[in-house]
């Protein structure tokens, strides 16, 4: 309760108090030289700066009443009294009413515009962390799919390399024949050493002509038999360097750029869609705790507002309460103006005179349309992007997809989720980006060896190469084998 209406009717002996809470009392009157209870004591507490003007405008009636209404004091009445209380308090009344409602306009204007942020927030986020999870997964097929034709090419190239070996063998077991047949035992021919014409006219001529033909037949056959392996062996010779030529060309040739390129092109859209997805994130967990802190801003108005015994401008009831004894002090002056009394009928009547005009629009329905689970419920201790991730690696048996959603800390004095601890998403700043290497090298493999070079500084004469394993120079060191090992956080180090 905030103020109490108390003022005093002097001839007819009476105090007449018209509390908050809408009672109107009649008690025995303090002497007629009493002054009003003042400002702050027990008969006037906790009172507003209207209600002390209307204390002020109680003491001037009852200065009035102890006149017992002379035709100066109804003057003072409808000239002074009632055009105060009427113009100035009641309109106090209906200003504050519209600054508490205003307030609350205004906070739930935030509300709304920070649920459509977050909302449109979430909507990219959902899309970059799709976006990722489909390039990964590509990714993934892709590197299989280069993974298999690698496979293929070396089980086609041993094939090849077998049939090399075996045509190979082949020609030298062939050419070994040929060069075993080259060689040749002649059949000996018995011939008479001595041969007596006289005895033997011919000299057994016809036996040694068939011994001859017979060798001349056998020498044929076995000149005959080393050609046809001399030229199959040369053939098969032939046919084998062929197959191993093209076997040396097909295992050396490049038969998976296709998929080797498909797979890194992929990997690298997935590796670079990795940031904007968390940057996308955070952005939204951040855009989601201000909402969340729109939304408490609200209900802790809204408590304001609908408390009691506040001493400001906030309280709802207060201000019914109040309007409702104004109204009655009203209609008690002018009865007292129209009856040079106050009587038990007319505060009984003036008791009744309790009409506020004012509706307080809490914004109920429109605070439940705006904490559905579609607009940020603000209750979520987790958020579901994609729903999956995907663990990565050199090998597609690397790759792992599980099923993840993502713990939220509506607190906005802490990150809205763990990945965003590194200072994911920070702004950049004249100093260069606030966010460590961590969240930038996230989900790429560890660290990668970059040139550090500090503000104003040229980079030391180094021979290290900064690829792969390669170890990190030093100005006295050039060739160190101190393995590169820093973690570097950019807000420190902004040349690169």
């Amino acid at each position: 309760m905030r103020t109490a209406i108390v003022f005093w009717g002097g001839a007819a002996a009476m105090q007449v108090h018209v509390g908050v809470d809408g009672t109107v009392d009649r008690a025995a009157a303090p002497p007629l030289n009493a002054a009003a209870p003042p400002v702050g004591s027990d008969h006037m507490v906790s009172l507003s700066p209207r209600m002390q003007t209307l204390s002020t405008l109680q003491k001037r009636a009852t200065e009035l009443m102890q006149l017992q209404l002379s035709p100066e004091a109804k003057s003072v009445i409808v000239d002074v009294l009632l055009p105060v209380v009427d113009q100035e308090i009641v309109p106090a009344i209906a200003k504050e009413f519209a600054t508490a409602q205003g307030e609350l306009k205004s906070l739930m204007d935030a509300l709304e515009a920070g649920t459509t942020k977050a909302v449109a927030s979430k909507t990219t986020a959902v899309a970059g962390d799709v976006t990722l999870v489909g390039n990964q997964e590509a990714w993934h097929e892709l590197l299989e799919a280069y993974e298999k034709c690698e496979a293929q090419k070396d089980d086609s190239c041993e094939d090849r390399k077998q049939q090399c070996a075996d045509k190979r063998a082949a020609a030298e077991a062939k050419c070994a024949a040929a060069d075993a047949a080259a060689n040749i035992d002649f059949t000996k021919i018995c011939l008479p050493e001595t041969c007596n014409l006289k005895t033997n006219p011919t000299c057994g001529s016809q036996t040694v002509q068939q011994e001859t033909d017979g060798w001349l037949a056998d020498v044929r056959a076995k000149m005959e038999a080393f050609q046809q392996l001399e030229t199959e062996c040369r053939e098969m010779t032939d046919d084998a360097t062929a197959t191993c030529t093209a076997a040396d060309a097909h295992c050396a040739a490049d038969h998976c750029a296709g998929e080797r390129t498909a797979y890194q092109q992929k990997k690298d859209e997935a590796i670079a869609s990795e940031g904007p997805a968390l940057l996308a994130k955070c952005e939204f967990g951040r855009a989601a705790q201000a909402k969340c802190a729109d939304l408490t801003a609200v209900h802790d108005l809204i408590a304001k507002i609908k408390a009691t015994n506040r001493q400001d401008a906030l309280s709802e009831p207060d201000r019914i309460a109040e309007f409702a004894a104004v109204q009655r002090l009203i209609c008690l002056l002018k009865a007292l103006h129209d009856e040079g009394d106050l009587s038990a009928e007319a505060t009984t009547v003036c008791a009744g005179k309790t009409a506020y005009p004012h509706t307080f629009n809490f914004f109920d329905q429109k605070i439940a349309d705006l904490t559905t689970a579609n607009n940020i419920a603000c209750t979520e201790t987790e958020f579901t992007f994609s729903g999956y991730e995907w663990t990565t690696g050199a090998k597609a048996a690397d790759f792992a997809k599980a099923q993840v959603s993502h713990g939220f800390t509506a607190d906005p004095a802490s990150e809205p989720f763990v990945a965003c601890g590194a200072g994911a998403g920070a702004s950049t700043g004249a100093g260069g980006t606030q966010a460590p290497c961590e969240a930038a090298a996230a989900g790429q493999g560890g660290w990668q060896l970059v040139r550090h070079v500090g503000p104003g500084n040229s980079w030391h004469p180094a021979t290290d190469q900064l690829t792969g394993s390669a170890v990190y120079g030093t100005p006295s060191g050039p060739t160190s084998s101190e393995a590169w090992s820093v973690k570097f956080d950019l807000g420190e180090v902004t040349e690169f």
